[in-house]
């Protein structure tokens, strides 16, 4: 996904056990990254492989996507999270103006008819993972002109 984002401040919406996160965070050491999962088992394991790592641009947080206030990011991105309409409408109130989604996703087309008429769909880059064979994608999602979180 990496070559379809965005330098800026990222939030990682369902970290799971840190990936890709973690490995966006050391190929862009520029950039800064939250870690976020309502899983504290999760996070603890993300906090301490972002220790043993020694990443600087990493923050993690365990809490809701919902729950997290007073902060806004450039990208918002996730895997496996939620259907992309969900994802959208549950994080909108954290992009910063200007700012886009990423979602990874299986067969993106299937779920882009949930997009909110205040968003846009502004591409859906097909993957391909190494040895791997299914459908991957990213949708790259922001809002419309003129709208209001």
């Amino acid at each position: 996904v990496l070559p379809h984002l965005w330098a800026g401040r990222w939030l990682y919406v369902g970290c799971g056990a840190g990936l890709p996160g973690m490995v966006l965070a050391i190929m862009r050491p520029d950039w800064t990254f939250t870690l976020l999962d309502s899983n504290s088992k999760k996070t603890g394991f993300v906090q301490q492989a972002v220790i043993e790592l020694g990443l600087k641009n990493v923050t993690v947080r365990c809490a809701r996507v919902e729950d997290l206030q007073g902060e806004l990011f450039d990208g918002i991105i996730s895997r496996a999270f939620t259907e992309l309409g969900d994802f959208l409408q549950i994080s909108q109130h954290l992009l910063a103006n200007g700012g886009r989604w990423a979602a990874m996703k299986g067969w993106a087309e299937k779920e882009l008819h949930a997009v909110a008429d205040s968003c846009c769909v502004e591409a859906v880059h097909l993957l391909q993972v190494p040895g791997l064979v299914a459908a991957r994608s990213l949708v790259v999602v922001s809002k419309r002109e003129g709208d209001a979180a």
